[in-house]
């Protein structure tokens, strides 16, 4: 929701609140933020959020726009990043967890989907100098399979 967008990143404090925008034209096709606390007990973590647009599910935007953050959250000197996701949305866990990240606690009920239907909320956590190196080592791996699988096609 372009409106939506454009409410959360008025007036925003870049201390407490990364925003990324993936744009196609002029269609948002992808969010992402990175959450900062930056002071007390949990000034060492950061929260990322994401949402892309369906269509454009499954191409990489998802995993490019977490790599940004990684980039991000690195600069920052956070040294553990948190994900929340629905636990029933196969796709967001599976990339998560190919990144390194693993379920560090499920609550039960705790979230309401877009239909308004109660959904299992997956807190999934990953220390920060280990996934750049994840994504880069995934990233290389699957287009690599890609490419060969492409060349191979090609005789």
């Amino acid at each position: 929701d372009p409106d939506l967008i454009r409410k959360w990143t008025e007036n925003i404090d870049f201390d407490r609140v990364v925003p990324l925008v993936a744009e196609d034209g002029d269609e948002i096709i992808g969010e992402g933020a990175l959450q900062i606390t930056t002071h007390g007990w949990m000034r060492h973590v950061g929260l990322i959020r994401l949402v892309t647009a369906r269509a454009h599910r499954r191409n990489w935007l998802g995993t490019f726009i977490v790599k940004e953050l990684v980039a991000i959250a690195q600069e920052r000197n956070l040294e553990i990043l948190q994900a929340h996701v629905i636990e029933d949305e196969p796709g967001s866990v599976k990339m998560l967890q190919k990144l390194g990240f693993y379920k560090a606690a499920v609550l039960g009920d705790m979230i309401k989907d877009q239909h308004g239907d109660k959904c299992n909320l997956a807190i999934m956590i990953n220390q920060v100098d280990s996934i750049d190196h994840i994504i880069e080592e995934w990233i290389f791996s699957s287009m690599a399979t890609h490419l060969r699988g492409s060349v191979e096609g090609a005789y």
